[in-house]
Order: C-alpha cells, then structure tokens, then sequence
C-alpha cells in the first residue's frame, strides 16, 4: 500500500477532483456556513472563520504532504470553483483501512454529484493506493447520505450512540463499510 508522489487530480464526465488550493479558501469555507451543512457534522469540523477555513485547506494538504491521507476539492469541469470536497480522514496503512468523508454546497445536492466522486475516489482507493476497507459514518438523520452509501455498495454495519457532537447535541451515527474484494 502506497501514497502517490504526486497529488492525483481526477476527471469524471462532470467533475475535476484536485488539491485544494489557497485562492479556494473562500469557496470552502462557503460551504460550511449552511445550516443543512452544520446539522450533519461534529462541531469541530466546522470552520468558523476564514482563517479557520484556510487551516483547514493547510490541515488537507498537509496530510498528503506527509503522505498520511489524501482529500480532493471538487469542481466542476467547466468551473474551477470549488464546490464541495472528498477524501479521507485518516489512512490505517497497516490494516488497509480508511474512513472517508465528504461534503457537498447545497445547490449541488440531488444531481448526483457526489456519487460520481464517490465512485471515482472508492476506484482509486482500491485499485491505486491499495485500500482494502473504506468506512463512512453518517448521522441517523442523513438519509440521503444512507441512500448514496447503499447505492454504491456500502454496508450497514451498526448505529454508534453518542458518537458525534452537533450544536450542543449528541448524535448516532450509522456506520458504513465496502470492502476492495466486493467492489465492482
């Protein structure tokens, strides 16, 4: 199992997949100040100002610069902005594990966004890096988030209690996984 050298940009039919870059900061960060956004994530995870949003663009950047993980802006393939991001939180290089995680700007959702990176990002996991299992973890009230996993192969495997802390409450979250041998 092995990180690439050099940052992988990846094309779909509609989407560019590439490194977040500074000039990007204000796109990120637009993202994160929807409430439909705030309302699926722990509050850690939520930038509150520009300055947090561009440690934030470090912070991704910085795990491949350290080729502990790797996350992706998305755009679309005929506009540079920035309209959500995919990638990993963590890689267990051990184990071949990994736990995905992504967002997409409200206007973006239901067109089938995301799923298209998703299967371009599983692809690569799988098939470049060597990744054997991939997790996700979504709060019980994301269903749409369910349905996507589900649809890309993803398997239910248990509710966490208490697992994510969102506007002062403690949330469940589902627990998914896909295995490399079940991908198609």
């Amino acid at each position: 199992m092995k990180m690439p050298i050099k940052f992988p940009v990846l094309y779909t039919n509609r989407l560019i997949l590439r490194n977040l870059l500074p000039d990007d900061v204000l796109d990120y960060h637009e993202i994160f100040q929807y409430e439909d956004i705030k309302s699926f994530l722990a509050e850690e995870d939520i930038p509150v100002t520009i300055k947090d949003s561009m440690e934030d663009l470090h912070y991704w950047n910085r795990l491949f610069d350290d080729k502990q993980s790797i996350y992706w802006g998305i755009s679309l393939i005929n506009n540079n902005k920035i309209i959500g991001g995919i990638g990993f939180n963590y890689i267990h290089f051990q184990n071949k594990r990994a736990e995905i995680n992504y967002d997409l700007h409200p206007s973006y959702w239901r067109q089938g966004i995301m799923s298209e990176a998703m299967i371009e990002v599983i692809d690569f996991a799988f098939h470049n890096i060597g990744i054997h299992r991939i997790e996700a973890r979504t709060t019980l009230m994301n269903k749409p988030s369910q349905k996507m996993l589900e649809k890309l192969g993803f398997i239910h495997e248990c509710v966490q209690k208490g697992y994510r802390i969102s506007q002062n409450k403690a949330l469940d979250v589902s627990l998914y996984s896909i295995l490399g041998n079940f991908y198609t």
